[in-house]
């Protein structure tokens, strides 16, 4: 079962205090997943915030 904050992913957007988007470039680990233990792999590539290898 998915993380419905981040779908999984591990990551959420960050978002831009001024304008109230989402950075196109910015992920931080999803804070759900953190405090419910679920986090997935961490070792993610950090320019496209995708699990290595793939």
């Amino acid at each position: 079962m998915f993380c419905p904050t981040c779908k999984g992913t591990g990551y959420t957007d960050m978002f831009d205090p001024v304008t109230g988007r989402p950075y196109p470039d910015l992920k931080m680990p999803c804070d759900r997943c953190d405090a419910t233990g679920h986090a997935p792999e961490r070792r993610r590539d950090p320019v496209t915030h995708r699990p290595e290898g793939r």
